[in-house]
């Protein structure tokens, strides 16, 4: 017999009554959700990503390349302002109460 069959006869077959017996359950029941991961971005990604384009900034200014640097560096951190503000609702009402406060519009 193969090992791929071995796996997959291994993973076929359920534990008989004597095996449950002494044996605790690793499952547990949670809830799975994603603000985990939109915090741990928001927290680290996000600063991790300013420094990398600053360092580059930096690297690309000691050549005088001055335009292509500044052109860059300001695309980069309006992308990086676009995925903070979808990752805030609070911080999209908030902009939007600003730009609509512009023409003299209050909410």
């Amino acid at each position: 017999m193969s090992f791929a069959a071995s796996i997959l006869e291994l993973s076929m077959t359920t534990p008989s009554a004597h095996h449950l017996a002494g044996s605790t359950l690793l499952a547990e029941t949670t809830e799975v959700n994603t603000t985990g991961v939109k915090k741990w971005i928001l927290d680290n990604a996000i600063p991790l990503l300013i420094l990398v384009i600053g360092a580059a900034a930096l690297l690309g200014a000691l050549k005088g390349n001055f335009s292509t640097v500044i052109s860059k560096v300001g695309l980069s951190f309006f992308g990086i302002v676009m995925v903070v503000l979808a990752g805030s609702m609070g911080a999209v009402t908030g902009v939007g109460s600003y730009l609509l406060s512009l023409i003299g519009i209050n909410v």
